[in-house]
């Protein structure tokens, strides 16, 4: 019935190993927070159940069968409370969304020819004005106002398909209107909406002139056609556009697909796009029956809706789609084609942005300077600088080990272990620190407590974070447990941490918490608390 699965089983087997991961993942991270909270307040509440849903995705039941295991209160009402809140405030933002798309321009009979195709200037008349939420006949001004002005002809593109809307500018012999963004309130009217400075009447003939750096966005819009054949030539014919953002500074390109890109994909890509480029091909535009082009192989989008009659833009047979948008005559105006970051949007949706042309240009005269300013601080060739990088790196580390090793040696394990207490035969040990490292403090740790032979507590503070060890023999472990001291000391410095029964290490942020801290760690010892 469905023979796409079977000839796509590998693509579905990554699909579904990825969800599976990303579940198990989820579910790891969910469980610890869930013992946080657990810890913290003895009990999951309804706004600690509604994040843990909301944010990390965990499941309300796992929530459920985790509290009644534990003899845990979960408070599944607030819970419940909390979702209606969130479907009320969606319905609101939908409400508000379709409340919006009512414009004024709905009821009107009129018409703009959209001319920006063929050319970016063209002359027209003046057929509404609105101010205000207001139509009006006329208006007159010396200083800019804002307002909205709809034409019989006009060469602006107005936003939509991911590509933004031109800027340029609308003249006339007795005023001049600033055009700053252009939409389609409904099918048909194209509204300019800008400052106006003059005066300006019904009927009016004006000239519009639209920016040159409409031609920059037309790279990247054409741009975005071969990203699109390329991605799906070297990682599958699964990838399909998930939303895309086409201006002049730089493209955006959602897809999906399953796993981040390699750094050879991601070169492969470039190489395509680029290859297309240098070879100048026509990119040749027609209108066909949306029937007809889908027939003939054109890429159409599931969320766009389409006419009887549609826009076809081809580049030879690398790619081929429907689209609405401005583009170059020829691949070869596009200039340098670089991606300059991939990322994750959502589970299954790959992010791509790129620049082209001048934004290029400016790109590798950039990474030029870098390279320029750190052979003169490295004082090598660039050929020369990841070598000379790599040995300050090793150096660095090196230096840190030394560093650490007089640290360790500043602190005198002895003179520690010389202020042992006892109680019930049970000794013990705890001392303050400034700027000793976890690894070097985990050490003393070790050597104390076995000077001693008792239970030991060194807390460091390091900038305005904490960092603790608490070390318990073997022998004493039916007495004191390592991991519970860590989480009750931890929480006086204002973080969180554990262990096992012999060892524990943890940290926080209240610094100014530490005496109080080595003090609850003796009434600990001494049992006056649990």
């Amino acid at each position: 019935i469905y023979p796409e699965i079977v000839e796509k089983r590998s693509f579905v087997e990554n699909i579904v190993k990825g969800e599976e991961l990303k579940f198990i993942s989820n579910l790891s991270r969910g469980l610890e927070l869930v013992q946080k909270i657990i810890e913290t307040k003895g009990k999951i509440t309804a706004e600690d159940a509604f994040k843990l849903y909301d944010t990390y995705g965990f499941p309300i039941d796992i929530l459920r069968d985790i509290a009644q295991e534990n003899n845990y209160e979960l408070d599944e009402k607030g819970f419940e409370a909390y979702l209606q809140q969130q479907r009320e405030r969606s319905r609101k933002a939908q409400g508000e969304v379709e409340f919006a798309q009512k414009t004024g321009y709905e009821t009107l009979d009129i018409e703009t020819v959209f001319v920006g195709y063929e050319t970016m200037e063209s002359e027209g008349t003046v057929m509404k004005i609105r101010k205000d939420n207001e139509f009006i006949d006329n208006v007159e001004t010396s200083e800019p106002i804002q307002c909205e002005l709809v034409l019989d002809v006009t060469p602006f593109y107005a936003e939509k398909g991911g590509q933004v809307s031109d800027k340029g500018t609308i003249t006339w012999e007795s005023g001049k209107f600033e055009v700053e963004y252009v939409y389609n309130p409904v099918e048909g009217i194209i509204v300019h909406r800008g400052k106006l400075t003059g005066k300006l009447s019904i009927g009016q003939k004006v000239f519009s002139k639209v920016d040159l750096i409409r031609k920059w966005t037309m790279r990247n819009h054409t741009a975005t056609h071969l990203l699109h054949a390329a991605l799906r030539k070297v990682l599958g014919t699964h990838v399909r556009q998930a939303g895309s953002l086409v201006e002049p500074e730089r493209l955006r390109f959602d897809f999906t697909h399953y796993q981040a890109l390699t750094k050879e994909q991601i070169t492969a890509i470039e190489d395509l796009v680029n290859e297309v480029i240098l070879s100048a091909i026509p990119v040749v535009t027609e209108v066909k029956s949306y029937d007809e082009a889908v027939k003939e192989g054109a890429m159409a989008l599931f969320e766009e809706k389409y006419g009887d009659y549609v826009r076809v833009v081809k580049v030879a047979d690398f790619s081929e789609e429907l689209c609405g948008g401005t583009h170059v005559k020829n691949t070869g105006e596009i200039g340098l084609f670089k991606i300059v970051s991939e990322s994750a949007v959502s589970a299954g949706v790959r992010r791509i942005e790129a620049i082209t042309g001048f934004n290029s240009l400016a790109y590798v005269r950039r990474q030029d300077e870098i390279l320029e300013s750190l052979k003169d601080k490295l004082e090598a060739p660039v050929n020369e600088l990841s070598v000379k990088v790599e040995k300050l790196i090793e150096e660095r580390k090196m230096l840190e080990r030394e560093l650490a090793t007089l640290k360790k040696k500043l602190v005198n394990p002895e003179s520690v272990a010389s202020n042992v207490k006892t109680w019930n035969n049970v000794n013990y040990v705890s001392a303050a620190f400034e700027d000793i490292d976890p690894e070097v403090l985990k050490e003393l740790t070790d050597e104390v407590s076995e000077r001693i032979k008792g239970v030991v507590l060194l807390v460091s503070k390091i900038g305005e974070k904490v960092v603790f060890t608490v070390k318990v023999p073997k022998e004493l472990t039916n007495e004191y447990h390592a991991g519970n001291i860590a989480k009750v000391v931890a929480k006086i410095l204002g973080g969180g941490g554990g262990g096992s029964p012999t060892f524990a290490q943890a940290g926080g942020k209240l610094p100014q918490s530490i005496p109080e801290a080595l003090e609850i760690f003796e009434k600990m010892i001494r049992k006056e608390v649990q």
